[in-house]
């Protein structure tokens, strides 16, 4: 449940500016009450920092199992700048000093 919608706020966020994407917006577009959407999430910044974590995580488990640390750093280098439009995109946003913090 959780990766759904993470992954129906990427695509939402994708299309307008995450400053105008509320959770009503969200549970709407996921077919969800409001209630299951805060049984896994607090707000949508919540989901984001979630949605980033997973990433990185799975990034990081790619990482680990190549032979050399310059593969590494290319499995990160690359994830970086396959999102780097969307990074933008949020780091354009009201929360600009939340989403930064989430990325560091």
């Amino acid at each position: 449940m959780k990766a759904m919608i993470a992954e129906t706020f990427f695509s939402m966020a994708r299309g307008k500016s995450m400053d105008k994407i509320t959770v009503t917006d969200l549970v709407e577009r996921c077919k969800i009450s409001r209630q299951t959407f805060y049984y896994h999430f607090k707000d949508i910044m919540d989901v984001l920092e979630w949605a980033m974590d997973e990433t990185v995580g799975r990034t990081l488990e790619r990482s680990l199992k190549v032979g050399s640390d310059q593969e590494a750093m290319e499995i990160f280098v690359s994830m970086m700048l396959e999102n780097r439009d969307f990074i933008r995109h949020l780091l354009h946003s009201q929360h600009r000093e939340q989403i930064e913090r989430i990325i560091f």
